[in-house]
This record gives C-alpha cells, sequence and structure tokens, in this order.
C-alpha cells in the first residue's frame, strides 16, 4: 500500500508538470522545457512500479516515449494529459484492489474454533 501511496504522489507531480506544459502550449510558450522535465521525473516512477505493478509500469513508459516523439506539439500534449488522467485511475483500482485481497476477513472460522 505505500508503495502504491508513494506512486500517487509521484503521478500528482507529473500530472501538474503535464497541466503547466498544456498551459505552455496554450499560451503559445516553447513546451520543450517540459518535454525534458517530464522525461527525467517519470522513469523513477517506472522502475519503482514494475516488480508488482508491471501494467501501471508499462503505461507510463509508453507516456515517456509520447513524450520524447517528434511531431505536433498539440497531440502530444493531448496524449499526455489522456494518458496522465489513466496512470492515476490505475493506480487508484490497484489500491481498491490491493485493499480488497489482503482484507482481513472476520467470518471465517478460526483454526481454535475446529476443536
Amino acid at each position: 500500500m505505500a508503495l502504491l501511496e508513494t506512486a500517487g504522489i509521484a503521478a500528482q507531480r507529473l500530472h501538474g508538470l503535464v497541466e503547466r506544459l498544456a498551459s505552455a502550449y496554450s499560451k503559445r510558450e516553447p513546451i520543450s522545457s517540459y518535454m525534458q522535465q517530464f522525461k527525467r521525473s517519470a522513469p523513477p516512477l517506472v522502475s519503482m512500479l514494475k516488480p508488482q505493478f508491471g501494467m501501471i509500469s508499462d503505461h507510463l513508459t509508453q507516456m515517456i516515449v509520447i513524450a520524447g516523439r517528434s511531431g505536433s506539439d498539440q497531440i502530444r500534449v493531448r496524449a499526455l494529459r489522456e494518458g496522465i488522467g489513466q496512470l492515476k485511475m490505475q493506480i487508484e483500482i490497484a489500491g481498491t484492489r490491493v485493499k480488497e485481497n489482503h482484507a482481513v476477513r472476520e467470518d471465517l472460522p478460526t483454526p481454535e474454533g475446529k476443536a
């Protein structure tokens, strides 16, 4: 659970960065520095999530590839915004599943009750 909480905080930071990037794009400012910050900030989260949450890690890796591509800034901004939304949703779903899978159930009989 601690890993997912840390990942959620890191995802919030990435979300803020993507929103600043989108704001700079809408003001017609250069966004290359924001793309570089994203490409530097995301890999630690990828390596943190890879052992237990590989699919979430792969999604974030795909976002890093999108940030590094050339082409239309509008398409990259849109893809990163959608990707961040999906990333946050995946982290939240993973947290819910971990809680469900590791919940202590009161209705199950204990070994002492079998005697």
